[in-house]
């Protein structure tokens, strides 16, 4: 583990309350308040038990940082190359992609309860409720899971190599990685009930912000849905490597794993209104509890932002 010497004052342009594409954007700071290292290869990260849980890829960890001073509270092993990580019913629910299955974990005391086998790889998980979506890389569909009982319930088909998943707008949604669309499930029916395309490639990590959806795409681009019309609205040049990001309503925060930069976009529109400069490799941007939290996938590097008026 390694923190900063001292906590870095960084400058940055963000997005007036309102959220209004014609506003002007005013002035901020974003403190940081932690940078620590979390297990080899941090992919991806959810909030239980009063803690922010990474998975670590690459050494098959799950480790716990204290939501406050993000500092390192547990380390786990989970094994299988865990990824993809949501909390429902008081569980942590992790995708193994090397062992195909779904790993249920007591996040107060890191322990593994039990392992339910996906007959493919379960490339991204989301959690609402008691309903937990997986999508499945390699089947072409969706799995929900009932986190009260542990089982699969409902197997949806979608589009090729789905990828990414969103909870938006009373839906969920899926970025179909092979056929350049996103499919839209109503979790009242289970079914599919529209796709949209988007004409970019290999559309795979999405960030809901109120009526919008942003998706990145494989050209280097983030595209944005209005959920209320099922439409394309925009398509923007998001850097040259855009990841894995999210949004707090009013702006997107962006990682470029390609230059190391985390954009600041305007929510309704993707107009740039700031940056920071981390590191290159920067793969998640996940607002958590207040702060955006910034995964690393190369350097294993976490950073804790926390935005100033």
């Amino acid at each position: 583990m390694r923190r900063l010497a001292s906590l870095a004052v960084v400058s940055l342009m963000v997005a007036s309350a309102c959220g209004s594409s014609g506003a002007a954007p005013r002035p901020a700071t974003a403190r940081i308040s932690a940078h620590v290292h979390a297990g080899s290869g941090p992919c991806a990260l959810a909030e239980a038990g009063g803690r922010v849980w990474i998975t670590g890829y690459n050494d098959g960890t799950l480790t716990a940082l204290d939501l406050a001073s993000g500092k390192v509270v547990r380390t786990v092993h989970v094994g299988g190359t865990p990824c993809g990580v949501a909390a429902a019913a008081g569980r942590l629910w992790v995708a193994r992609l090397g062992a195909r299955d779904v790993a249920e974990v007591d996040p107060h005391t890191g322990a593994t309860i039990r392992r339910i086998p996906v007959h493919g790889q379960v490339w991204d998980v989301e959690a609402e409720g008691t309903a937990v979506w997986l999508s499945n890389r390699t089947g072409g569909t969706v799995e929900r899971l009932d986190a009260t009982t542990g089982r699969l319930v409902a197997t949806i088909p979608v589009g090729s190599m789905p990828g990414g998943l969103a909870i938006a707008a009373g839906a969920v949604w899926v970025a179909n990685s092979g056929d350049g669309t996103v499919s839209r499930i109503d979790p009242s029916t289970d079914r599919v009930t529209g796709s949209v395309r988007l004409d970019h490639p290999s559309p795979t990590w999405f960030a809901p912000a109120g009526r919008w959806l942003w998706v990145t795409n494989a050209d280097n681009t983030a595209t944005e849905i209005d959920t209320t019309r099922r439409a394309v609205a925009r398509t923007i040049q998001a850097g040259p490597a855009p990841r894995d990001p999210d949004s707090d309503g009013h702006t997107l925060w962006m990682p470029d794993g390609g230059d190391g930069q985390l954009l600041l976009l305007r929510a309704d529109d993707g107009a740039r209104v700031g940056a920071i400069r981390l590191l290159p490799g920067i793969f998640v941007a996940a607002h958590v509890a207040g702060a955006t939290w910034v995964l690393n996938y190369s350097s294993d590097d976490v950073w804790r932002l926390v935005a100033q008026p």
